[in-house]
């Protein structure tokens, strides 16, 4: 894999993802939280994700919460780790 750590980039908040980006696939990397994540909230496109096999899955409580943390970086997918968004899911990230 990559050992991508983070996605943040220095140039000034200016995303470094191409505008139309709808799909990113970055598991099984070390990302250690979702913070991490927060550039792909930029990317307001995107609406499919593949996060899994990172530590952040692995350091939440349980998968509820780390969906819930990944949806509140990334609101708009549509998709998290091949597995539909909820509308639950939704409502725990936003009150999260």
């Amino acid at each position: 894999r990559n050992r991508i750590a983070d996605l943040a980039h220095g140039d000034g908040g200016n995303s470094p993802f191409p505008p139309g980006l709808q799909r990113c696939f970055i598991s099984h990397n070390i990302i250690e939280s979702p913070a991490g994540l927060a550039p792909l909230g930029c990317a307001r496109r995107l609406t499919e994700l593949s996060a899994d096999g990172n530590p952040m899955a692995y350091a939440a409580p349980d998968d509820a919460s780390y969906r819930w943390g990944v949806l509140g970086a990334v609101p708009g997918l549509l998709m998290l780790d091949n597995e539909s968004v909820t509308e639950q899911e939704r409502v725990g990230a936003a009150a999260a």
